[in-house]
């Protein structure tokens, strides 16, 4: 609040999406809806919550300028006929405010341009005379380009499972694991009313995905995450890092009686072109291994008993705990 006491505003710029999202609400925003954009807060929102209490000045036939008001003043009603004021109502929970959901990859395609920018100044400074043409005939390395591969493999799961989940599922997307911690990210977290999933992405192109057992018996049986014959299982010390830090994250949540004993965590490994068994989903150490298209019916499936208020104050508050990477 200002101090004239009238509400404060933020610009919200009325536009077709380029990519999808998701409104402070819930509401799924496809590519190419008309929605708002909130230059200030870095978010979307959808048109039903800016016909709630605002005031547009048109800019152009494509886009307009929108400024979203905040809650008006409360009104007090006086009942006439004892000429007293009515006993106070306990106050509402607030609404969260519009969460950043974040954007998919975008850590990985920054460290793939960084790595790209620095290969070319070493080639530039080594060979002044040719360093330009030495780089337009050699190709980047497997270890820079990894990480562009990586990042659009990301974009194309969290977009997939905007597309297959429906609109019950809310997202975030590319989050640290806390505020000031860079010893790894979440690729993406879904919220359902069955809980919250903690899902890592993996691009392996064409690569055969097995769990392979060994041991029993007469010995502790051991599981191991092969990806075309080698052993990736180190892939699940990260996993459970994930879901440590979204469970620190839930240790602070409160809403309507719900905490973080009542909302359970699933880790998901979610590959991306790769190859997967055509029947059953393989499990290790409990986590499933999924493509994007199980991933998402794993989420529409999900039923749990959080309604819709406590999944949006969850999707705020873990959008504040756990800041984008």
């Amino acid at each position: 609040m200002g101090s004239t006491g009238r509400p404060t505003s933020s610009a919200v710029k009325v536009l077709a999406l380029r990519r999808t999202g998701i409104c402070g609400c819930g509401a799924h925003l496809p590519i190419g809806t008309r929605a708002g954009w909130d230059c200030v807060l870095r978010a979307v929102v959808c048109m039903d919550c800016i016909d709630k209490g605002i005031r547009v000045s048109m800019s152009g036939p494509e886009t307009s300028t929108v400024r979203v008001l905040g809650a008006p003043e409360p009104q007090v009603a006086v009942d006439d006929r004892a000429g007293v004021l009515p006993a106070p109502q306990a106050p509402m929970e607030p609404a969260p405010s519009v969460v950043d959901v974040g954007d998919p990859g975008s850590s990985l395609q920054a460290q793939y341009e960084r790595r790209s920018a620095a290969r070319k100044a070493r080639a530039r400074a080594r060979f002044p005379r040719i360093g330009g043409f030495l780089l337009a005939v050699t190709n980047e390395p497997a270890s820079t380009t990894a990480f562009s591969k990586g990042a659009a493999g990301e974009r194309r799961v969290a977009l997939r499972l905007a597309e297959l989940s429906g609109p019950g599922v809310l997202f975030l997307h590319n989050r640290l694991l806390g505020h000031g911690r860079r010893d790894g990210d979440v690729d993406h977290i879904a919220l359902t009313s069955a809980g919250v999933y903690v899902i890592d992405a993996k691009h392996y192109k064409s690569a055969k995905i097995e769990v392979r057992r060994s041991g029993g018996l007469f010995s502790p049986v051991r599981e191991q995450l092969m990806v075309n014959g080698r052993d990736r299982s180190k892939v699940l010390d990260s996993v459970a890092r994930q879901a440590a830090a979204v469970r620190t994250a839930l240790n602070t949540f409160h809403h309507s009686g719900v905490t973080a004993a009542n909302i359970p965590v699933v880790s998901v490994l979610c590959f991306v072109e790769a190859v997967l068994p055509v029947f059953g989903t393989p499990r290790i150490g409990g986590v499933p291994l999924l493509g994007p298209k199980g991933t998402a019916k794993l989420l529409r499936k999900a039923t749990g008993s959080l309604d819709e208020n406590t999944l949006a104050a969850l999707h705020f508050h873990l959008a504040q705990a756990l800041p984008m990477a």
